[in-house]
């Protein structure tokens, strides 16, 4: 419970952060706008246009100098008052930097777009849902913990066949390690790669179909658990086709990773030429026939628990070309023999 609540309480700040600046008004103009030339800012006790530099102003007046100027147009102007701030490399000032730098032509390509306003325009909306569903997972980790706690203390807690303590436990597991935590991994991770590359993420479909598809991964483990199919699984591993069995789930692998470059593909167009030739180098350098024959010389089609790397490849390949799972299902009902 004190993991759950120190991570939240570190998260919040972040996601406050993650909200955006309060101060997105248009700044009221003053004859920093109308009298002052460049590199000068008015001085409201002295009433004079002064040096940005001059120990006299603080690093507010300045900023509010660079809104004004910025606002008003005059970006050389306001990338000179800038430069005078002594406050370092602030939040404030960096993302005035990146949008200064891009409407001069001086930025990189990549950098961050932002508004006279100050927002950056960074990618905050997983990190807002994430945020959301750190606190989800860390309260149905603690309360399934308390039921599992419960049923060792109280046996007749256990209801059979799918909330009994050998399939809670591992939901348990999973829930704070994985849903809690690879959330939360997730989440600050979006947050802070746009902060420190101070850049907006590659693709937003890219980010919701890792944000998406991990919370997909979640439920569908959870699911399994319950329903005991992780312990059908540990079965067939123990019997006497366990190798067999392995290679068939290699080879599912296989497949679903050649699905998964069909999809991303065909929302990003990712893939490049020869993209597709490297991946099946790959997979034929990884068959249980291509290592047994590197390292003793001849191979032990019995001992597989990979596949072959001819294999390995076409399902691969199967996979992209196809873009359904129902091949995955597949791999299950066909003969060994015919893998």
């Amino acid at each position: 419970m004190r993991m759950i609540l120190a991570a939240t309480l570190a998260l919040l700040p972040h996601v406050a952060l993650a909200v955006g600046s309060d101060d997105s008004q248009p700044p009221t103009p003053t004859e920093t706008t109308t009298k002052c030339e460049k590199g000068t800012v008015w001085d409201e006790k002295t009433k004079t246009c002064i040096k940005a530099e001059e120990s006299s102003l603080n690093d507010d007046q300045r900023f509010g100098a660079v809104r004004e100027l910025a606002y008003a147009g005059r970006y050389d102007e306001a990338t000179a008052v800038l430069a005078a701030m002594r406050e370092g490399e602030t939040s404030r000032v960096m993302t005035y930097q990146g949008f200064l730098l891009r409407q001069t032509g001086r930025g990189p390509v990549g950098a961050v777009e932002a508004s006279a306003s100050g927002e950056a325009t960074y990618f905050d909306a997983p990190i807002r849902i994430g945020s959301i569903l750190i606190v989800f997972w860390g309260c149905v980790g603690f309360l399934v913990g308390v039921i599992i706690a419960l049923q060792l203390a109280y046996p007749d807690l256990n209801l059979e066949p799918y909330f009994n303590f050998g399939r809670m436990r591992p939901l348990h597991t999973s829930a704070v390690v994985f849903a809690f935590g690879g959330t939360a991994l997730i989440t600050t991770s979006f947050y802070v790669v746009q902060r420190t590359c101070r850049t907006r993420l590659f693709s937003d479909s890219l980010a919701w179909f890792v944000f998406w598809g991990y919370q997909l991964f979640i439920v569908m483990a959870a699911t399994g658990y319950l329903l005991g199919i992780t312990e059908k699984v540990d079965a067939m591993r123990g019997g006497p086709k366990a190798n067999e069995y392995s290679v068939r789930l290699e080879l599912q692998a296989d497949y679903l990773a050649g699905v998964w470059a069909y999809h991303a593909n065909k929302m990003r167009d990712m893939l490049e030429k020869g993209d597709v030739e490297e991946a099946m180098i790959c997979a034929k350098q990884i068959g249980d026939d291509t290592l047994q024959k590197r390292a003793q010389g001849y191979v032990v089609p019995d001992s597989f628990t990979h596949g072959t790397s001819e294999q390995r490849a076409r399902w691969f390949t199967k996979g992209l070309k196809s873009g359904s799972l129902k091949g995955a299902e597949e791999l299950f009902a066909i003969p060994y023999e015919d893998l």
